[in-house]
């Protein structure tokens, strides 16, 4: 699954891939002393998650870091609902490219 973790003090965001979001979130905190904030997850896999980076490339800050700018985006694409109805699953890696599934992001 692809989870979207938020620096509570800088605002910065990371998107990366995990079995375990929860996991991975308690693996982050440990190398942080700012409180980190699970936003979600959505399925998908490591093609969907080099999707999201390369979406977001203009606000890589380090590694799967990016601006807090990008958080209203990020917000959009978690789903609302607990059952998650938006399934990247359904999706090819292409559609990434081809801005089937993202509007352009404002700057």
């Amino acid at each position: 699954m692809i989870y979207f973790i938020k620096d509570t003090v800088t605002l910065a965001v990371t998107i990366g891939y995990s079995k375990d979001a929860k996991k991975r979130l308690a693996h982050l905190q440990t190398a942080t002393p700012h409180q980190l904030s699970l936003l979600g997850a959505i399925q998908g896999g490591l093609e969907h998650e080099a999707a999201y980076h390369e979406r977001f490339a203009t606000y890589r800050l380090q590694g799967e870091w990016f601006k807090g700018d990008v958080l209203p985006e990020v917000l959009g694409i978690i789903p609302k609902d607990p059952v998650g109805l938006l399934s990247l699953q359904r999706l090819r890696p292409d559609d990434f490219w081809h801005g089937t599934c993202f509007p352009p992001m404002a700057r």
